[in-house]
């Protein structure tokens, strides 16, 4: 009996080659809908994290019968003062600059962080907390580590950053453009930045650096230099204001430059050098602009943006959180406006920035 030869027939290299094909092409197809995923989970947090923050606001409002100061110029001990009356209406000698506590600083305590609260001292003058970081061998390596730790709730989770703010340092009173050094401290980073303005940071009323006069009159938004601002004062309305936005640490403007997001605890005083940028937000969304030598480069500095496709995620007076396309209407000023000038609202995004201008806003 001949024994009969089974053969078995594999794959040509021809199926073999449509079979891969198939799978890139599935994957191709899959991939994307995976990101977007990622994306929407990712902007829902950035949404979470700015309700949390809004309700840490809102409940030192009740607490405080005011929102926090955007930034205060708090040059004196303050132990035992309440925090609706933290800052001094005047410091004669205020010099260019100098840097004071946040509103992010402010509702620490609201938000379970109370520890860091109190290991910040934020009672008293930062250069108190400065001093102390430095003292000893000149870096008190374990209270700087609690103190540089990185906040998610201050995060947006789409926007890759480092932990610290690395694009200003702080020393005892100055804000200093270089990183971190044996006199300098460098602090952690946010995503979110308080309302200032409508297109630049207005702490100051005479641009002479050696004397502070202040003008709690010269900023439209709800945070500014020593502001006391209640929910009465917001006249726009609570759902027609923005309290907090977004910006950015990799968006960058066409000529490079990024904007470095937000520092917490600590901001500049004064305009000079923006320092007044590290907690405050005004202008325009997503802006790409020329050079930072041009007319606009105050407005672009302190813009809001995102790492969201195609705007960025506000939150409102009234605790509310809506995404605003980067096409809405913003009117972008010809030239820096002076000190003593305050700038036309004349756009939608002016209107939901500015507390009290009047204007009816429409759909946004």
């Amino acid at each position: 009996m001949i024994p009969v030869n089974k053969t078995h027939r594999g794959f040509t290299l021809i199926e073999l080659l449509v079979v891969i094909a198939i799978i890139a092409i599935l994957i191709a197809l899959l991939l994307p809908a995976v990101q977007q995923a990622r994306e929407a989970a990712r902007r829902s947090q950035c949404k979470n994290n700015l309700k949390q923050i809004g309700l840490a606001l809102h409940n030192y409002h009740d607490a405080h019968l005011t929102f926090p100061p955007g930034t205060c110029t708090q040059e004196a001990d303050t132990t035992g003062v309440s925090q609706a009356n933290l800052c001094p209406t005047n410091i004669p000698t205020l010099n260019s600059g100098w840097h004071g506590w946040t509103w992010n600083a402010y509702i620490l305590p609201f938000m379970d962080l109370a520890n860091l609260y109190d290991a910040l001292e934020v009672t008293s003058p930062p250069l108190v907390f400065i001093d102390d970081i430095r003292s000893g061998d000149g870096n008190n390596t374990a209270r700087k580590a609690e103190i540089q730790q990185r906040l998610e709730t201050f995060r947006c989770a789409s926007d890759p950053s480092p932990t610290l703010f690395d694009k200003r340092a702080f020393s005892r009173r100055h804000v200093q453009n270089s990183g971190e050094t044996a006199n300098n401290i460098e602090v952690p980073l946010t995503n979110y930045v308080a309302s200032h303005n409508t297109n630049q940071a207005a702490p100051i009323a005479s641009w002479d650096c050696g004397i502070y006069q202040g003008r709690p009159e010269s900023f439209l938004g709800v945070f500014g230099l020593n502001s006391k601002i209640r929910i009465r004062d917001i006249t726009d309305g609570t759902s027609n204001t923005i309290l907090v936005g977004e910006r950015s640490y990799t968006f960058e403007y066409a000529d490079g430059v990024n904007h470095g997001a937000g520092a917490m605890f600590l901001n500049g005083v004064t305009a000079t050098s923006h320092n007044a940028r590290c907690a405050y937000g005004s202008g325009g969304i997503n802006l790409y602009l020329p050079s930072a030598s041009t007319p606009s480069e105050i407005p672009r500095v302190y813009q809001y943006s995102s790492q969201h496709v195609g705007g960025a995620q506000f939150l409102f007076a009234d605790g509310s959180v809506h995404f605003l396309s980067e096409n809405i209407e913003f009117t972008m000023p010809a030239g820096q406006w002076g000190p003593v000038q305050l700038p036309t609202v004349d756009s939608i995004l002016e209107s939901l920035e500015s507390r009290a201008d009047g204007n009816v806003v429409g759909e946004f």
